[in-house]
């Protein structure tokens, strides 16, 4: 087993050489505060408020998340990790929403990853954590318009 935690990477042949760094943490739960980025990340693009509370398909994960979570894709601290990643839809300003059903004890020996740190690192435009924020960006966003001149354009008749 090898997971990377925000300042170091971590490797054990099997989940007892936990023990000493986990100590507050049953034996066996430990498995449970360590989770596939790739399943724990969800993306959309919304164009209203209603976007944000819709558990429709339009959500997608990503495939590959080695950039923010290192080699081993995982992130440890949390059991029932959801991150949400929305989108507007014209200019790509973002929220960030993260969710769990529980995190490593404060009194263990080892620190949950910094989701939000990890994620702001890649990020260079920045997100926002506000919902209200967000919404305010997607009603702005209506009357977004790429800089530049349009060159072409087509229409599809469905």
């Amino acid at each position: 087993v090898k997971f990377t935690t925000l300042l170091y990477t971590i490797k054990f042949e099997n989940m007892n050489e936990l023990d000493g760094l986990c100590t507050t943490v049953e034996r066996g739960n430990r498995e449970k505060f360590v989770c596939e980025a790739e399943d724990a990340i969800f993306f959309r693009f919304c164009e209203s408020e209603a976007d944000l509370h819709s558990e429709d398909s339009s959500s997608f994960r990503p495939t590959y998340t080695h950039q923010v979570f290192g080699d081993e894709e995982v992130i440890f601290g949390y059991k029932g990790l959801k991150i949400k990643i929305f989108y507007t839809a014209g200019s790509l300003k973002q929220y960030v929403r993260v969710q769990h059903t529980e995190i490593v004890p404060a009194n263990s020996s080892v620190q949950p990853d910094n989701v939000l740190k990890l994620l702001a690192d890649q990020t260079p435009a920045g997100f926002t954590t506000d919902y209200n924020e967000f919404v305010m960006d997607m009603d702005k966003d209506r009357s977004f318009r790429p800089p530049g001149a349009m060159v072409s354009s087509y229409k599809l008749d469905w």
